[in-house]
């Protein structure tokens, strides 16, 4: 996998990204346009999918459910991460999509086809939800 033309450049440094995984580990996260989110389930468990905090044999929802609140709190949208997904406008959802991505360590989220929604709902989307400027 080359680029086309470009680069990118992360702390001073320029990135040599080979495939997706290279890019996770370099603290980038793509957020497609297409959401990759189960309406079913609350934020907070959609957050957390494929990564859920256990407490012995069982799902720690508590634990999950603060975790996600702290974060979109700080991202300073109005979700209720025990709502379903299906309950939440598109540009709620997106900014599920966002605090997904920073809960596991993407500093750099890359939206792919942003809606003009989004940074109005969430406003703090474009600067670190770790507390850092």
């Amino acid at each position: 996998m080359r680029p086309d033309a470009g680069r990118i450049v992360l702390d001073g440094a320029t990135l040599d990204l080979h495939a997706p995984l290279d890019a996770r580990r370099a603290g980038i996260a793509l957020i497609h346009q297409e959401l990759a989110l189960v309406p079913q389930m609350s934020s907070a468990a959609n957050m957390f999918l494929g990564r859920e905090i256990t407490r012995g044999a069982s799902l720690d929802r508590a634990s999950m459910e603060r975790r996600a609140q702290e974060l979109v709190d700080r991202l300073g949208v109005e979700i209720d991460v025990r709502r379903p997904v299906r309950t939440l406008s598109m540009a709620q959802r997106q900014c599920v999509e966002i605090a997904r991505a920073l809960l596991f360590g993407a500093r750099v989220p890359a939206l792919d086809e942003p809606t003009v929604l989004c940074p109005r709902i969430c406003p703090k989307s474009s600067r670190s939800a770790t507390g850092s400027p």
